[in-house]
């Protein structure tokens, strides 16, 4: 299989990606892309660059490789926990690889996505897309609910020793995508940048919660609110409506 080469221009270090896809299919095939453009820039905390004309998660016999160079190992196991008529869940196992062959596992990650009518920006029915197999029946990963946030008041914190704050951030021409609104990365980046969660704090829960599109020019609050375990995060336009909410927060173990 020929497998992507990504560039690291920046000579932080390098990794090799592998993702282990379950029942591949044309599904399969289209998350290998997300996959190899988007979980390892997260991991790797910084962008990466694919060479032109490198192909991007070339799946063959259920795994996908993307080789960033003589690094460390890590690989994404990745499968559909199930499908309904409005959401996809999705689930995901992170491993680093040992000198001694054996996987250690160092994250997990369950996913809901739907599909968005470009043009009228609305949700439809997944079952209208041939990449979507109503028979799936997947493992359901053993993770605990998502905590219900709520709106942040920063003129009504109760714990004195909270730190709080708001910054404000016009969207702007590098931070849209391909289909014109904001990239969903930089929501994260504006709010692990207002606040940092925890020093060498390992492992650590993440929960975020995509509500409203913003666009070029629009102005975007993000809001903190950090206690001695966790950070929960809000992110508001100008008119006070909630785009984004997230919370990191401290775990004993990874559990999954």
């Amino acid at each position: 299989m020929k497998a992507p080469v990504v560039d690291d221009p920046n000579g932080e270090g390098s990794l090799n990606l592998t993702v282990r896809m379950k029942a591949p299919g044309l599904g399969e095939k289209f998350m290998a892309n997300i996959v190899i453009e988007n979980v390892a820039g997260a991991s790797l905390n910084r962008t990466l660059f694919v060479a032109p004309g490198s192909q991007k998660g070339n799946v063959k016999d259920g795994t996908c490789t993307a080789k960033l160079g003589d690094g460390e190992e890590m690989i994404v196991e990745t499968w559909i926990e199930r499908n309904a008529h409005m959401l996809s869940v999705r689930d995901f196992r992170i491993y680093q690889a040992q000198e001694d062959g054996t996987e250690r596992l160092i994250g997990c990650a369950k996913s809901v996505w739907a599909v968005l009518d470009l043009t009228s920006r609305e949700i439809v029915n997944i079952f209208d897309h041939e990449m979507f197999d109503g028979a799936v029946d997947g493992e359901v990963l053993n993770m605990a609910r998502a905590p219900r946030l709520k709106p942040i008041q920063l003129d009504d914190i109760e714990d004195e020793n909270a730190v709080t704050g708001e910054i404000l951030h016009e969207i702007q021409y590098s931070d849209v995508d391909y289909n014109c609104p904001c990239n969903s990365c930089k929501y994260l980046e504006w709010m692990v940048n207002a606040v940092q969660a925890f020093d060498n704090q390992k492992p650590f829960r993440l929960d975020i919660n995509y509500v409203k599109e913003l666009y070029q020019g629009d102005i975007m609050y993000t809001r903190f609110l950090k206690t001695e375990n966790a950070v929960q995060y809000q992110q508001v336009d100008e008119n006070g409506i909630t785009c984004c909410n997230a919370m990191i927060s401290k775990i004993d173990n990874i559990g999954c």
